[in-house]
């Protein structure tokens, strides 16, 4: 709201002449208040200011003519369209933005093959056997030190049984061990970086490894005239935390891995031996810690090519493709709504016969998709409708006449 009588905020030393400019600018060029506390609220941003709220937020697809409702959506649900990107639901989603609709897409696997894929059991007892990382949600608690005990008053505190002064917390060591490590029933923690990153873009896990004790370096290395190569590649783990992604097992290495984790909440029982009285706990003198934080985190499962399984054979299809697409391609049918030709004399006139059609929805479409793509992938795009009918020797189905077109495969 706007303040009829602004109150400066020039430090008590301020001169006269500071105070005077302070609030003939403050009566001349008057704020208004909410816009501050507003702004950057799609449901409660001025409708002037959304477009640069959508560029602000890092939104590619923008149009003027969209509706009020459909710009404040947009903006509301941008984190959701940047972590789908990459997705065929992503590419659906921008797609639909534009107006244009994916109706169809085919997604054929590589050249090979297997003649029999593992069941779910024989899967499932596959992973069982890799190695596993769980994140958690927040950084796990500790037991306070009960003999820590703070007594205040008006004019005086200390700590029960121990020192004059408090212990310092480690509270930010403990932010990024985030993660337990866990082969073969044995847990680790391991540190995870990336986790207040935006829009959990990405987070990379660093696992333990034990160091050689044979090699101290001092002025040379003991034993040794050379240093040893670091193995820091494979000792780390780069996610991309995907829910529309596939669950797999993640190599080791610092690229990048979209993974779809499997989220677990694990139910457990009360300890039935610490009941509640009186400020006390029935059969002992202090809290017991709560772990409920640590039955609740995402699995990731991480690969190991020494723990494979016999898997079956493998066959490669002739020609590198299957369902006439090449290998690691995709095939979309998108609907895109043009306007229709001009009808006259009994007919419809085809493109540019009567007016020049408009082909803004069709750059709008191509433009959607090569912003939800993945930066590794080449898109071609066909736009060929109809083609003339050729009459040549063989069977022929149906009945055609010279001129006429038929839809295109």
């Amino acid at each position: 709201m706007l303040n009829a009588n602004p109150v400066s905020l020039l430090p008590p030393n301020g001169s006269t002449f500071e105070s005077v400019l302070s609030l003939v600018s403050a009566a001349r060029r008057p704020l208004n208040s909410d816009i501050i506390r507003s702004v950057w609220n799609p449901a409660t941003c001025p409708l002037d200011l959304l477009p640069y709220l959508a560029w602000g937020l890092g939104l590619e697809l923008w149009d003027d003519s969209w509706s009020e409702q459909k710009k404040r959506d947009t903006i509301a649900n941008i984190w959701k369209l940047k972590r789908e990107k990459t997705t065929l639901a992503g590419i659906s989603a921008y797609v639909d933005l534009v107006g244009s609709e994916v109706v169809a897409a085919r997604r054929p696997r590589d050249k090979v093959f297997a003649i029999q894929t593992l069941s779910d059991a024989e899967r499932a007892a596959q992973m069982a056997l890799m190695p596993q990382i769980h994140i958690y949600p927040a950084a796990q608690p500790v037991t306070g030190d009960m003999a820590k005990a703070f007594f205040a008053g008006d004019t005086w505190h200390c700590f029960y049984n121990a020192g004059e002064v408090s212990e310092p917390s480690d509270a930010a060591a403990r932010y990024e061990q985030r993660a337990v490590y866990v082969d073969a029933g044995v847990t680790s923690p391991v540190y995870v970086r990336g986790l207040d990153q935006a829009l959990d873009s990405g987070v990379t896990v660093a696992l333990a490894s034990p160091a050689s004790t044979a090699k101290a370096f001092l002025n040379t290395c003991w034993s040794a005239t050379v240093l040893i190569d670091t193995d820091a590649d494979n000792r780390t783990v780069a996610i991309t935390p995907q829910d529309l992604g596939e669950s797999f097992a993640v190599p080791a290495g610092l690229t990048p891995t979209e993974v779809r984790p499997i989220r677990v909440a694990e139910s457990v029982a009360l300890q039935p031996g610490k009941a509640f009285c009186s400020f006390s706990y029935w059969g002992g003198d202090s809290l017991v810690a709560s772990d409920a934080e640590t039955h609740v985190y995402d699995q990731v499962t991480l690969f190991d090519s020494s723990r494979l399984v016999s898997t079956h054979r493998a066959i490669s299809f002739w020609g590198w493709s299957h369902f006439a697409l090449a290998p690691y391609s995709a095939e979309l049918t998108i609907d895109i709504p043009l306007q229709r030709p001009t009808y006259a004399f009994g007919s419809w006139w085809g493109v540019g016969v009567w007016y020049e059609t408009d082909m803004t929805p069709l750059w709008n479409t191509l433009e959607a998709v090569s912003v939800a793509q993945a930066l590794r992938d080449d898109i071609d795009v066909n736009t060929v409708l109809y083609t003339p009918i050729n009459f040549e020797t063989g069977l022929m189905f149906g009945s055609f006449n010279f001129g006429d077109y038929r839809k295109a495969n």
